[in-house]
């Protein structure tokens, strides 16, 4: 499924731009009916709909792109309940106590309210179970010392949730 909606995300992602200039066109043919033709509601039709689209298009994107996030989280936290995984933080391996605090914490990933901050300090995590490995980034908030903002690589630089903790070091 998270396949799927990458796909309509990449072609709505294409389409945007295009929108945009469909949307400006909309927004000269009312201004134009408005001034020249005020009599004629065909026109008038085509610039609402051309305008329209556009807040239509990307409303479309930004749940399809939050439908992408929801998905990635709920992947990591299905892989984090693997038995006997091994964590690298930096590409070092640690002890399995500390690590297994890294793996509780993560499965604490949420989609928590924005705010007026960003992502600073960058830690690799490299997690291997016996069947596959992935590798997930947390970025220290730039505000609150407690909150991480987690990315993983397969979904490129895009977060998908955070985490309030402070038991990483």
């Amino acid at each position: 499924m998270t396949e799927f909606n990458e796909s309509v995300a990449s072609i709505l992602s294409s389409w945007l731009p295009i929108s945009l200039g469909l949307g400006f066109l909309g927004v000269i043919i009312l201004l134009f009916v408005r001034v020249i033709k005020p009599e004629n509601p065909r026109f008038m039709m085509i610039g609402i709909v051309l305008f329209g689209q556009t807040f239509i298009s990307g409303f479309i994107l930004m749940g399809v792109h939050s439908k992408i996030e929801t998905n990635a989280r709920n992947e990591v936290k299905v892989f984090l309940h693997e038995p006997e995984l091994v964590v690298r933080v930096n590409k070092e391996i640690i002890d399995s106590t500390y690590g297994n605090k890294i793996i509780s914490e993560l499965k604490k990933i949420q989609d928590l309210p924005p705010h007026h901050s960003h992502p600073t300090e960058m830690t690799e995590l490299e997690i291997v179970s016996k069947t596959r490995t992935i590798r997930i980034r947390l970025a220290k908030d730039s505000e609150i010392e407690s909150e991480y903002w987690v990315f993983w690589d397969k979904y490129g630089d895009d977060e998908i949730g955070r985490i309030k903790t402070n038991v990483l070091k």
